[in-house]
């Protein structure tokens, strides 16, 4: 998938999922996606690093603004969650 980026101006260190340092090191870049659920609408801004196979990575700050509904011991999301490319491209 081909996101537009802006640049960070102060690089941001990030760590996997185990906590080992990121292989690529610091994330440079960012995306502006929209997201839409039920009635929230809101641009959020999402690192851009290298996660091996997976796609997208939800952090706290997005989990905590969309307050999805989440079976934990499945590790499904429940309900739709809609998110568009600035340009207006569907991704999910």
């Amino acid at each position: 998938m081909k996101l537009a980026t802006k640049t960070l101006k102060k690089p941001q260190q990030v760590k996997n999922i185990n906590g080992t340092p990121n292989r690529a090191g610091k994330v440079t870049e960012v995306t502006i996606l929209e997201i839409r659920r039920k009635n929230y609408r809101q641009k959020h801004e999402f690192f851009v690093a290298e996660v091996d196979h997976n796609e997208i990575l939800l952090g706290y700050p997005f989990l905590e603004a969309v307050n999805p509904q989440i079976n934990w011991r499945s590790g499904k999301l429940y309900g739709a969650v809609t998110v568009t490319l600035q340009a207006g491209r569907k991704v999910v």
